[in-house]
């Protein structure tokens, strides 16, 4: 079956005429070459998806025709993640890919080892969440993937006081993890997580888990940790 190009766009209905925002109109017309009269996929990142036909299309201005619209129930496995922060590279290739294997909550953490301040941290926030946006297009995903604020480790053992799991070269494999457990993943930053953070990890009983034979950047055991979780 043909896949169609996803397009973002809000307050869409069937059988209506919409002008798509500046920046999806250059994507379609610029970057995916399409023509009037090829077919789209709407979103809107809340579950509904509609089905569209280009009527009228320009290099800055495309409008379609909606000619369907679904709803899609939100995914049943709510698995949060909370990454150490990164540099901006590997932050960014970390985003992209939680939304692709379907967190649904992603949330940056200040650590001990941390190099970044809250501060700059927020600033990046915007940045990441259109980072979202694109990435759920691209993984034809009907919800969009929430960014949190972030926070400092120690307000995030205070909200996950309830349970979660860490990142552990020496952890369980996922068959051992009690189902009752909240599927809630924390990974340290490059460097790894303090030894009072450890210990403090160890006082609320969170479980560690184990990724790989093999000491993986932290960015890649974000997205196998949370893989694990999502397909579980």
């Amino acid at each position: 079956m043909k896949q169609h190009p996803w397009i973002w766009a809000e307050g869409f209905q069937d059988g209506a005429e919409i002008d798509l925002e500046l920046i999806e109109s250059k994507h379609i017309s610029t970057s995916l070459r399409r023509q009037q009269g090829d077919r789209i996929v709407l979103t809107d990142g809340y579950g509904r998806v509609g089905e569209a036909l280009i009527v009228e299309l320009a290099a800055s201005h495309v409008r379609v025709l909606v000619e369907g619209v679904n709803v899609v129930d939100p995914p049943g496995n709510e698995v949060e993640v909370a990454l150490g922060v990164l540099h901006t590279q590997a932050m960014e290739w970390a985003v992209q890919k939680a939304v692709e294997v379907g967190v649904a909550r992603f949330r940056p953490v200040m650590t001990a080892r941390s190099q970044v301040g809250l501060k700059t941290l927020r600033a990046r926030l915007e940045r990441w969440r259109n980072m979202v946006r694109g990435a759920c297009k691209q993984s034809h995903r009907a919800w969009l993937m929430a960014i949190e604020e972030p926070i400092k480790i120690e307000e995030l053992f205070e909200r996950w006081r309830s349970g979660a799991l860490v990142a552990a070269f020496d952890g369980v494999d996922i068959a051992h993890i009690d189902s009752a457990t909240p599927r809630r993943l924390l990974v340290g930053p490059e460097g790894g997580l303090s030894e009072d953070e450890v210990q403090l990890i160890t006082t609320l009983g969170w479980q560690g888990l184990r990724l790989s034979p093999h000491v993986l950047r932290a960015e890649t055991a974000v997205i196998v940790g949370a893989s694990y979780l999502v397909m579980e």
